[in-house]
């Protein structure tokens, strides 16, 4: 998906001061974000990115990640924090990694509409000063249907690159694989296959719970899903 940059300045009043010279800017760096442009309500959007320390203060406030959805009449609504780190102490021109699996985000009715949407995304420090972030924004378009019950389905489907069934993952033979990495809800890397001719993977010995596989085809398009075994 192809976002838009906005550099917006966010005002806070609280009881530090901001002085001439000393800001906080954050941005994100030149690789931006990775979204699809195409959900279903009920998935799940994955987020893997990094920030930048823009301004001369050395950040040791938690960052967080924000979105919003971008209405004509009514401007930005819906206004929420996905998630956020611990940057210990960013240095200004320093950058953080927020890796994938660490924030994600269900796609609901109350944040999302089914069809078209304006997703605006932006990091801020949880503090109450002044500061520059970095705004972008995304078309982002919600089908009604969550879930693909059926291989059928699933073969009809140019978005999906897979079937999961009986704890096997099946790759459809109208997609070049070129690498697949499994990710459990800490961010571990849990399995990796660089294989072409990779055909399925079984999970029979993979402890129950939630993962995340990010499916890499030969033309450079990136699929990520959420699996839960069990």
């Amino acid at each position: 998906m192809k976002l838009r940059r906005i550099i917006a300045i966010i005002f806070f009043i609280g009881g530090t001061t901001f002085t001439s010279g000393q800001n906080i800017a954050l941005s994100f760096s030149s690789n931006n974000i990775s979204l699809t442009d195409t959900v279903a309500m009920g998935d799940t959007i994955w987020y893997n990115f990094w920030v930048v320390n823009d301004g001369n203060n050395v950040i040791t406030d938690y960052i967080s990640l924000n979105t919003a959805r971008f209405c004509q009449a009514q401007g930005m609504i819906n206004e929420r924090e996905i998630g956020h780190v611990n940057p210990g102490a960013l240095f200004p021109g320093d950058s953080i990694e927020l890796p994938l699996g660490m924030l994600y985000e269900s796609v609901q009715q109350q944040n999302y509409l089914i069809g078209d949407n304006i997703v605006v995304i932006w990091p801020r420090v949880e503090v109450l000063d002044p500061q520059i972030n970095e705004h972008l924004t995304a078309q982002l378009y919600v089908k009604n249907k969550s879930m693909i019950s059926k291989i059928e389905d699933a073969i009809k489907s140019k978005e999906t690159a897979f079937y999961f069934t009986d704890k096997t993952i099946l790759f459809l033979n109208k997609f070049s694989v070129s690498e697949v990495v499994l990710y459990n809800m800490l961010g571990n890397e849990v399995y990796r296959s660089n294989s072409p001719q990779l055909k399925k993977i079984n999970l029979e010995n993979t402890p129950n719970g939630t993962y995340l596989i990010v499916i890499r085809l030969i033309d450079g398009t990136i699929r990520k899903e959420k699996l839960s075994v069990q």
